[in-house]
C-alpha cells in the first residue's frame, strides 16, 4: 500500500464563482486515497494573473514543505492556469489533470469573454510559453480528458503534444466537466497517485 501522502488542487474555469458542485465532487476524491481542494482563480475581478499564479504557487510550495506530492487537476480556462503553474513547479508536481481544458486557440475567444475576464486572457497568453519549457516525459505527466464533441472547447483545443488523451463517452462542456468530476473521479486520482509514486 503506498505511503506517499497526496495533495489534489483543483481549479475550475470562468464562472468559479459559482464552483459549489464541483468542489463537493473534488472533495470526495478523498474516499479514493488523496486530499483534495478546490481553488478558485475568481477570474471575473481585476487581480492580474500573476498575482493569482503566485498564490497558487505558494499553496503548492507550503503542500510541498509539508511533505505532501501534489498534484494539479484544471478545468476549462483553470486547465490553463493549471499547466501554467505546473511550469514553474514542474521539478516538484507530480501529475497534471486538466479537463475540457482551454489550452490552444487563444484567438478564437472573444473579446467580451476576455474584457469580464481580463486575467484569463493573461493566462492564454502565457500558456505557448509555458508549454514551450515542457520536456517530452514532463508532457507524459498531464492526462487530458474530453467528451466526444464540445461545443464550447472544442477537443482540438485540448490538445497538449505528448499529453495522454482520453475521450469520455458525453457530449457538452458543462457535463463533460461533472463527469469527469464524479464517474471518472476514481480514474482521475489512480492516474495521479500513479505520477506521484513513480518520482
Amino acid at each position: 500500500m503506498s505511503k506517499v501522502k497526496h495533495y489534489v488542487i483543483y481549479v475550475p474555469g470562468l464562472g468559479d464563482n459559482k464552483w459549489l458542485i464541483q468542489g463537493i465532487l473534488v472533495y470526495a476524491w478523498r474516499l479514493y486515497g488523496v486530499k483534495s481542494v478546490t481553488r478558485t482563480m475568481n477570474w471575473l475581478d481585476p487581480e492580474s494573473f500573476e498575482e493569482k499564479l503566485t498564490r497558487l504557487l505558494v499553496e503548492i510550495d507550503e503542500k510541498l514543505a509539508r511533505g505532501y506530492a501534489v498534484s494539479l487537476v484544471g478545468a476549462s480556462a483553470g486547465a490553463g492556469a493549471v499547466v501554467n503553474a505546473y511550469e514553474a513547479r514542474k521539478d516538484q508536481i507530480s501529475g497534471v489533470v486538466n479537463i475540457c481544458g482551454k489550452i490552444q486557440n487563444a484567438q478564437s475567444i472573444s473579446e467580451a469573454t476576455y474584457t469580464r475576464n481580463p486575467a484569463f486572457k493573461e493566462s492564454m497568453v502565457m500558456l505557448p510559453s509555458s508549454l514551450k519549457k515542457l520536456s517530452a516525459n514532463e508532457c507524459k505527466q498531464i492526462l487530458n480528458l474530453h467528451p466526444k464533441v464540445d461545443p464550447t472547447v472544442p477537443v482540438r483545443d485540448t490538445f497538449i503534444e505528448g499529453s495522454i488523451e482520453k475521450t469520455m463517452p458525453v457530449v457538452g462542456h458543462s457535463f463533460g466537466i461533472i463527469t469527469a468530476l464524479s464517474i471518472y473521479g476514481r480514474f482521475i486520482c489512480r492516474f495521479l497517485k500513479q505520477q506521484a509514486e513513480a518520482l
